[in-house]
């Protein structure tokens, strides 16, 4: 189940992902050089993009792939537009 919903992007790279257990957190993009789990498809990131919280020491452990993102951002911008 996911539990993270994008809020807004600040800038390439940079978000803000709310979660209801850890509020809204920004979250930068980088480059996995470990075998992490993606905490949404639970597709192993090594070596791939993602994005991991850079403003809670409870959840830093925790990757999200950077195309999940990407969707988030784009099925965002389409709801803007249809309105």
């Amino acid at each position: 189940m996911n539990n993270y919903h994008l809020v807004k992007e600040l800038s390439d790279g940079l978000v803000i992902l709310s979660h209801y257990k850890y509020g809204e957190q920004m979250w930068s993009k980088c480059i996995c050089r470990k075998h992490k789990l993606c905490e949404v498809t639970n597709i192993d990131l090594y070596k791939q993009e993602a994005y991991l919280p850079i403003t809670n020491g409870y959840n830093r452990a925790d990757r999200i792939a950077a195309t999940i993102i990407n969707d988030w951002k784009f099925a965002k911008m389409l709801k803007r537009i249809s309105q």
